[in-house]
């Protein structure tokens, strides 16, 4: 899967790359920000029960978490 996601990217990149298909830019922003949040939600979600009571965060609120690492970077 892993694999599959980089060629993707890869690819996405060489489009943006060559100015082909306008707004590929932002396609590739877009997709880099995807993979982010899902790396930033799954590192949350390793950690346990006691990990996230001790920094004050609910499961239900990984998500938005995430989402908020993001747009923030």
């Amino acid at each position: 899967m892993t694999t599959a996601s980089a060629t993707s990217l890869a690819g996405f990149k060489a489009v943006a790359e060559t100015g082909a298909a306008g707004g590929s830019r932002g396609l590739l922003r877009a997709m880099k920000d995807h993979l982010l949040y899902r790396r930033t939600l799954a590192e949350l979600r390793a950690l346990d029960d006691r990990e996230l009571a001790d920094l004050g965060i609910s499961r239900f609120a990984l998500p938005e978490i995430a989402r908020q690492a993001v747009r923030g970077r």
